[in-house]
């Protein structure tokens, strides 16, 4: 697995703050792309072009 990977093996995007599928965690718009999963007519680096980031919802 690697450091990138959640349990599962689904890739994280470096605007993740958790793995995917992590207690108190939601999918979110990417704040770097506002979601669209493009920057510049590239494929955002911030979510990987997904345009969504996991982010931390609970009081963990």
């Amino acid at each position: 697995m690697a450091k990138d990977e959640d349990m599962a093996g689904t890739p994280r995007a470096p605007g993740d703050q958790a793995p995917p599928g992590s207690p108190q965690t939601g999918m979110v718009p990417c704040p770097a792309c506002h979601g669209s999963g493009q920057r510049e007519g590239t494929p955002c680096p911030n979510c990987g072009g997904s345009g969504q980031v996991v982010q931390i919802v609970g009081d963990a």
